[in-house]
């Protein structure tokens, strides 16, 4: 563990700190100002020197409640709803429950895709018409463009390019005279004000 801006007498105020306040985030973004250090790196510190003794008294997810939050997280997330009411909902209203469920949650995202889309499978196969919270790498609107060796661009390559940006260049054209010209049948409809 390194300690180079860590005197005992830093470490004491710290640990007698965190022991006083409800809110550890708090006393690691003042230490991190005074040290210069980023909290995150204050708060490693301490986990680290407490020998987790702290992380140890969290109760850890049976895969149970793990199984049930997804659920709930999914159907939610289909519905239009924000994870985080989801899970504020889920944890009934309990805040700090609602942060363990989120962080699982967002973990779980990142670190176990499996997981969510058997949970997704589960929930069809029931009926339920769900949207994937996984992210998507091939969205609709990009098209995928095949490799080429650019050294070996033909003629017919470029002009291909330079006509597919000119048949971008006109749609967009007529749009905006599409949009114009119902600007001036509304303007025309308008009963003109009589000022002299």
């Amino acid at each position: 563990m390194k300690q180079s801006k860590w005197s005992q007498q830093a470490i004491d105020r710290l640990l007698e700190q965190v022991k006083k306040s409800k809110n550890k985030s708090a006393v690691f973004s003042r230490f991190s100002r005074e040290m210069g250090l980023t909290p995150n790196s204050v708060r490693n510190f301490y986990y680290c020197y407490i020998g987790n003794a702290d992380k140890k008294n969290i109760r850890k997810f049976t895969r149970l409640e793990i199984q049930t939050m997804l659920r709930a997280v999914i159907l939610g997330y289909s519905r239009g709803e924000s994870v985080r009411s989801i899970c504020l909902k889920h944890a009934g209203t309990d805040r700090a429950k609602m942060l363990r469920y989120q962080n699982k949650y967002r973990a779980i995202l990142v670190n176990n895709r499996e997981l969510i889309e058997r949970t997704i499978k589960d929930l069809e196969a029931e009926g339920y018409i769900v949207k994937s919270p996984l992210p998507n790498n091939s969205p609709d609107n990009i098209i995928a463009m095949p490799t080429t060796n650019y050294n070996n661009l033909t003629d017919q390559d470029i002009t291909n390019l330079f006509m597919g940006l000119v048949r971008l260049v006109r749609k967009q054209g007529q749009t905006q005279i599409e949009k114009l010209k119902s600007e001036i049948e509304r303007l025309k409809r308008q009963p003109q004000s009589l000022t002299h």
